[in-house]
């Protein structure tokens, strides 16, 4: 459904999410986007993979910093 709705390629990932190295968020404010988060490569903490809005197009730097400050503030939980 999000692919749909954004226009992207999201349903190919469905094989990492699977697996557990990626998990997909939908970004409802401050702009509607498509989140990906990886795991690190030397770690256990994730990093934001692809973050962008319909028909894959950049974020604004607002989203970019409140999505990336979320999560800095949940790397524990995830």
């Amino acid at each position: 459904d999000e692919g749909e709705e954004q226009g992207n390629c999201v349903a190919s990932y469905a094989h990492r999410v699977k697996d557990g190295r990626t998990f997909i968020y939908r970004v409802l404010s401050p702009q509607r986007a498509t989140l990906s988060i990886i795991r690190k490569e030397a770690g256990s903490d994730w990093e934001i993979g692809e973050l962008e809005t319909k028909f894959n197009t950049e974020v604004s730097s607002e989203t970019e910093e409140l999505v990336q400050s979320w999560l800095d503030r949940h790397q524990a939980i995830l």
